[in-house]
């Protein structure tokens, strides 16, 4: 046993065990189920006839619970009280500067660590980029998450690795189709698979949007050559019917009777000037 378990033993000590004499519980418990049993509350119709039976009973029922339920928590506070004192004098004048102290280390452990863990961020940094010959690489873009249970070969390895596949995906983009486009997003992304999909999507859709202005300019120019034909047709049926209307001989002219000024004056009646007046007008007789 060591010393400080030899001390924590002389200051905590225990001088009495609390005794609880529940020797009759079971017997009790017994006794309360064949009394409830003989009450028979489940042939008990819930109606309202049986309204005040139900009630009085359950009265009943709760008060004498509540006698034994006071008796339990007596038990409990008498168990209990001695304990709280000793619980709240306990953490009063141990626990408290225990804990202390162990705040105290752990904060400074956690700047040790922290810096422990700088320097090591900062030499692994320092490889990355001694290594590095991708002018679009960081370091952050590895991912890494240093730790102090991992060894610097460890992240060098995995430095390496990620160099040697950043080589290998610019290789390969080098031999594909669009490798200029491709390159671009790989730049930005990082990621060959998604700048090869993307740029893919990207192409396709440039080709459907081209076809589909490919498509309207097409319709465009057919609605333009058929306008063009039907006015070319209009034309030409009204040339041929000009002309056909100069090939068919003309109907000579109607000859221009003379004309002839007379001055006479008439003696008639009203009646004859009238008659006289319309002859002249269904005749065309200018008169004055």
């Amino acid at each position: 046993m060591s010393k400080a378990e030899t001390q924590t033993q002389s200051v905590i000590v225990l001088e009495q065990e609390p005794v609880i004499r529940y020797d009759i519980v079971e017997q009790k418990g017994k006794e309360i189920e064949a009394r409830i049993a003989s009450l028979a509350l489940d042939t008990i119709e819930a109606n309202e006839a049986n309204l005040k039976l139900m009630k009085s009973t359950r009265a009943e029922l709760g008060r004498e619970f509540k006698t034994f339920e006071e008796q339990r928590k007596m038990v409990k506070d008498l168990i209990m009280r001695p304990y709280l004192e000793f619980e709240a004098k306990y953490k009063e004048h141990i626990a408290k500067r225990f804990k202390q102290a162990d705040a105290l280390l752990k904060k400074k452990i956690t700047t040790v660590d922290e810096a422990i863990l700088a320097e090591k961020e900062a030499h692994i940094k320092a490889y990355f980029d001694e290594k590095n010959g991708f002018d679009f690489l960081a370091f952050e873009d590895l991912g890494l998450k240093i730790l102090g249970s991992k060894s610097y070969k460890h992240y060098k390895d995995t430095i390496d690795e990620y160099l040697l596949k950043v080589a290998s995906d610019i290789e390969a983009i080098e031999a594909m189709e669009h490798s200029d486009r491709i390159m671009a997003k790989y730049r930005l992304y990082k990621d060959l698979n998604r700048a090869v999909i993307e740029t893919q999507l990207e192409i396709k859709q440039e080709r459907e949007l081209e076809e589909r202005r490919a498509a309207q300019e097409r319709a465009k120019a057919e609605a333009e050559a058929r306008r063009k034909e039907a006015e070319a047709k209009r034309q030409a049926k009204e040339v041929a019917y000009a002309m056909e209307m100069m090939q068919q001989p003309q109907a000579p002219k109607p000859e221009v009777p003379k004309l002839y000024r007379a001055t006479f004056t008439v003696t008639a009646t009203k009646e004859q000037l009238e008659e006289l007046k319309k002859f002249m007008n269904e005749k065309g007789i200018c008169y004055e």
